[in-house]
């Protein structure tokens, strides 16, 4: 055999090996295919229900020889289908149950779900199987079921996860891993009795907050707490070119970044959900970008940098996102819509009937009160339930940057518009055709800055009978510098002095008590008459030029170890006014008030 012949058949057989290699060789992306026809899989379903949408809101409904009854009561399904679509990620209970509802026939109807199957989705009958977040839905589901809106304090007081960790400045509290683990492992045989209904509402909830909802913190955020903020620790995945520095026992498998940040404030404690997360970036972005949408507040741009809006059970939400903020990020506060508490449940301290009088008589005597405080105080909530002390036959005009008081769901019998400034209506247009809305009171939701302190200062001193805000000052000479432009000029500081008459000042403490600190009152130093002796009247003339104060604060009421006890005397100015104000029987025992003070304080 020639050489010839030898080559030819060696370059015969390595294009044949080289055929058999190429097309005959396994399909290395056989198993992800197959992987994405799981019929069962998470994804594969919601893949599915978004499907089934899409094929509904798309129904050509004259394709259907249906008669017109039944047409239009498709075409009206579509309708409300579609709003509830927009809606339903955004605090409004009944398009999100709409959606769900639909969910579910999906699941049960054209993915054919059942009592058989359903465990191939979510392991309930292997619990060793199923990840954190499946852990956390159930047992969030299984604590809701029993306690309501109640189902988060439960959950973390009843499994003693509610705990301050550290001691004295390294307090903190956090859920981990491992105590999320061990509270799913005690409540195994209570699960292992979860009926078919009960899981489907699981899975349900799941694709639900994963497809159209806000994620992670779906079911959360529904639930009775102060408000949840995300994002806000954890490494800028912007600046992480590596994870692996990122992870910690206490989160578990999922790294410490900025998409994995979930806090819950609860009763004023911030936790941190350190093994919960959002798991990727897109997934978090998506709900950042979604969750501030309700009643089309316009949108987030990189320009921008930040959106303020409510959500439509009232909750507030601050939106923030790169190049102005470090990473997305979001915050929902929630306020206690709907719901109004008394004193007593606000501050449930000994002498809390002192506190309860004085504010009554504070508000009912028409004083210009400005309620002060850090975040997560309560101002806001302490100032919705005080509003029950305001005259009924007072009319009550509110001026806010995004509606967060909702005063009227809180009280519908009484006399209440609010406005907020908009893109086209700035904050002080909207003052000024209050001034033409018959309003008697005035609330202002914050004052947070000149603008909003020059407002404040309008009402005053124009046309209103009562002015009730909220500031972050942290002392009453801090709020009149704040008030005066944070100037030493005289005649600033003497307006805001005068235009003033009270502070409720709020604080917590590391256990999370919430409480009013003090009450102080504002006394300016104005309209005093001049001695009658040439020399003292010039001297007193210099005097008040030169060092004398502008004003006097006096703590009329403290909280001091858990008690509110009364530590000062009310200035005559803000005693006559309020006396002024009142009816005859209510002068008497606001007298009554003022001598308790006078015995208590010692004065």
């Amino acid at each position: 055999m020639s050489l010839y012949n030898i080559i030819m058949i060696i370059l015969v057989l390595a294009v044949f090996s080289v055929f058999l290699f190429i097309f005959l060789r396994p399909d290395a992306s056989a198993g992800v295919l197959e992987e994405e026809e799981d019929i069962y899989s998470l994804s594969y379903l919601l893949n599915g229900v978004k499907d089934s949408f899409d094929d509904f809101l798309k129904l050509n409904v004259s394709e259907l020889n249906l008669n017109k009854m039944q047409s239009e009561k498709i075409d009206i399904s579509k309708k409300e289908l579609q709003v509830a679509k927009r809606t339903c990620a955004v605090g409004d209970k009944d398009a999100k149950n709409a959606i769900k509802e639909f969910i579910k026939q999906t699941l049960v109807g054209s993915l054919t779900i059942n009592e058989e199957n359903i465990d191939f989705t979510i392991k309930f009958s292997n619990p060793e199987e199923l990840t954190i977040r499946d852990k956390f839905d159930i047992l969030l589901y299984v604590y809701e079921k029993q306690f309501g809106t109640q189902a988060f304090g439960e959950l973390i007081s009843r499994n003693h996860m509610d705990g301050a960790i550290g001691e004295e400045s390294e307090v903190h509290y956090r859920i981990s891993y491992s105590q999320l683990t061990t509270t799913f492992n005690r409540h195994i045989p209570i699960i292992q009795k979860l009926i078919f209904s009960d899981k489907l509402e699981i899975l349900t909830q799941r694709i639900f907050a994963d497809y159209l909802g806000l994620g992670t913190i779906d079911a959360l955020r529904d639930l009775d707490i102060d408000g949840v903020q995300c994002g806000v620790s954890g490494a800028p995945i912007r600046n992480c070119i590596d994870l692996n520095g990122y992870f910690s026992e206490d989160c578990g498998m999922l790294p410490m970044v900025s998409y994995n940040s979930i806090w819950v404030t609860y009763k004023g404690k911030p936790y941190d959900l350190a093994p919960i997360g959002f798991e990727d970036e897109r997934a978090f972005e998506r709900v950042a970008k979604r969750i501030y949408k309700y009643d089309d507040p316009g949108t987030l741009s990189a320009e921008s940098g930040y959106i303020v809006n409510d959500m439509a059970d009232g909750s507030r939400i601050v939106v923030v996102r790169p190049p102005m903020a470090e990473s997305w990020g979001f915050f929902c506060r929630k306020l206690n819509v709907g719901n109004k508490l008394t004193m007593q449940q606000l501050e449930p301290y000994e002498g809390v009937e002192k506190l309860m009088s004085l504010v009554k008589f504070l508000i009912a005597g028409s004083a210009n009160i400005i309620i002060t405080g850090a975040q997560g105080t309560g101002k806001s909530t302490f100032m919705m339930s005080a509003i029950q002390f305001i005259r009924q036959t007072y009319s009550i005009r509110v001026q806010e940057m995004a509606f967060e008081l909702n005063l009227r769901m809180i009280y519908p019998e009484r006399n209440i518009m609010s406005l907020r400034q908009t893109d086209t209506v700035s904050g002080q247009a909207g003052l000024n055709i209050q001034k033409k809305m018959d309003g008697s009171c005035n609330l202002l939701g914050e004052v947070a800055d000149q603008e909003t302190t020059r407002w404040a200062i309008q009402i005053c001193q124009t046309g209103s009978n009562q002015l009730i805000a909220t500031h972050h000052a942290n002392s009453a000479p801090d709020l009149i510098k704040a008030f005066s432009n944070y100037s030493n000029d005289r005649d600033k500081l003497e307006l805001a002095a005068t235009s003033l008459n009270f502070d409720i000042h709020l604080g917590k403490n590391d256990a999370g008590q919430r409480y009013v600190e003090r009450i102080t009152a504002i006394c300016p130093h104005v309209a005093e008459p001049y001695s009658n002796d040439l020399e003292e009247a010039t001297k007193q003339y210099f005097f008040r030029q030169t060092d004398r104060q502008v004003f006097d604060c006096i703590d009329i009421l403290k909280w001091e170890n858990g008690v509110f006890r009364f530590t000062g005397v009310m200035d005559d100015r803000n005693q006559q006014k309020i006396a002024d104000v009142l009816t005859i029987p209510e002068r008497e025992k606001f007298y009554a008030l003022c001598e308790q003070m006078r015995e208590e304080a010692g004065a």
